[in-house]
């Protein structure tokens, strides 16, 4: 009984959480610029972790629920990398396909490169002294 009540909570909070990415997928597509505060680097590495999850449930628990519930939040952090990369360089005109910005993207610079991060330093003048 036990068992069962566990395997509906977690069915249900995880088809409730993925909500929080409908949020985002739908903000992403009305808002068509470069949304810099959305870090793909942060993304990535969450999709490669349901990845790792995704081959733990496969191999390890061999549990059809939460593979289901892993694929379809590793598809929606997808989908959400492929939105940020499609607004900010597809419609920029910096790359002219997803699949070219996201290729430029991982293997054209090392992952971890935080010299092109843009950083605003407030500039105070006299009369905020």
């Amino acid at each position: 009984m036990l068992e069962i009540i566990a395997a509906n909570l977690y069915a249900t909070f995880g088809l409730i959480s993925t909500s929080a990415y409908w949020i985002q997928i739908r903000r992403l597509q009305k808002i068509r610029t470069t949304q810099h505060e959305i870090s793909i680097k942060t993304w990535s590495i969450w999709s490669v972790q349901s990845m790792v999850a995704l081959f733990y449930g496969v191999v390890c628990l061999q549990d059809l629920l939460f593979c289901m519930l892993t694929i379809l939040n590793m598809s929606l952090i997808m989908t959400v990398i492929c939105m940020v990369m499609r607004n900010r360089y597809v419609f920029s005109g910096q790359a002219p396909s997803v699949i070219v910005a996201a290729f430029r993207y991982y293997l054209c610079r090392p992952f971890f490169d935080v010299a092109s991060i843009p950083i605003e330093v407030p500039v105070k003048t006299r009369s905020q002294r």
